[in-house]
């Protein structure tokens, strides 16, 4: 999951924005359960929460507004006909505007930005609409900014890399099974494999991905 704690600067400026956007979109979607005919209200409810979105697009806030954006989706299949309103679509509705508000209210107070929170009712947003339940990835948004140390010396590229890493690849493979057998030894092994393949690695940013995998072995 991710961590990260945000610089809350940019937020802060437009969160009376977005408040007041989110809102409105509110109150206006509230007229709508109240007469599910009233296609001007639902029209001006997802403006408002368009306005919201492009707010959140600026700041930087991948995971929430991927989260409204499948909240605008939802409207904009009940305002093009494509999906009929109905009392679960309006609770998802306004569940969704509630669990943005919440959301940015938590960054502000200083709570890390943790995007896969907003799973659960991200779910909902898109199987009320006839959606298949959505991969978690949807809301993962690791920080790849993040790159190995810096070597001491640049490694000396073996004479037949293919060769070397074909090599490794079968180490990897040997030391894989060894672990499938609840042998602990495969571990290691499979470290090994793949430490010989990090080593290879000249580009920070090619070295990220062998660099984690040692991490996590």
């Amino acid at each position: 999951m991710n961590t990260n704690t945000i610089d809350i600067g940019p937020l802060s400026w437009v969160k009376g924005e977005i408040d007041l956007a989110l809102d409105r979109a509110g109150e206006l979607l509230r007229t709508v359960s109240a007469n599910p005919e009233d296609l001007t209200s639902l029209s001006q409810a997802a403006a408002q929460l368009h306005q919201a979105h492009g707010a959140l697009a600026i700041v930087g806030l991948d995971g929430v507004t991927q989260y409204s954006e499948a909240l605008e989706q939802l409207l904009a299949a009940v305002e093009s006909g494509e999906l009929a309103y109905s009392p679960e679509v309006g609770e998802a509705a306004e569940q969704g505007l509630f669990t943005i508000r919440h959301y940015l209210d938590d960054l502000v107070a200083g709570n890390p930005d943790q995007p896969l929170r907003l799973y659960p009712h991200y779910c909902t947003l898109l199987t009320v609409r006839g959606q298949p339940v959505p991969p978690e990835s949807d809301l993962f948004f690791p920080d790849l900014s993040l790159r190995p140390p810096k070597r001491e010396e640049e490694p000396v590229l073996p004479a037949e890399l293919n060769k070397h890493l074909k090599s490794a690849r079968m180490a990897y493979q040997r030391g894989l099974l060894s672990w499938l057998r609840n042998k602990p030894e495969g571990l290691t092994e499979m470290r090994a494999a793949l430490n010989q393949i990090e080593a290879t690695q000249i580009q920070p940013v090619r070295r990220t991905l062998w660099w984690a995998a040692l991490a996590l072995l």
